[in-house]
């Protein structure tokens, strides 16, 4: 492998695959850096829900800044304690494009 490499050992918890995996740390070797934290599967979630909620927010921003959204109601959402909000998009002569629940 070349220098910058990058390997996730997701068995270091079990000995993992790699001689010289140390659980809970980064060793390089070489210029290859070995990944071998414990229990990986159960972070994942966590990181997928933070990257979407950040894609949401970074395309609502785009939205905003643009001037097209205006709030026109707060409800709060059946599936838990996090509210929405509804947006209306509108064209620059006012015209009125269809609703968006966020």
């Amino acid at each position: 492998m070349s220098a910058g490499s990058v390997i996730v050992d997701l068995a270091a918890e079990s000995g993992g695959n790699c001689e010289i995996s140390v659980i809970g740390e980064v060793v390089v070797d070489s210029g290859i850096s070995i990944y071998a934290e414990r229990n990986v599967a159960s972070q994942m979630p966590v990181h997928a829900s933070v990257l979407y909620a950040r894609n949401i927010l970074e395309f609502v921003s785009l939205l905003a800044a643009e001037g097209n959204m205006r709030p026109i109601s707060t409800t709060r959402s059946s599936r838990g304690p996090a509210s929405s909000v509804a947006v209306r998009s509108s064209t620059p002569d006012g015209r009125a494009h269809r609703r968006v629940a966020i």
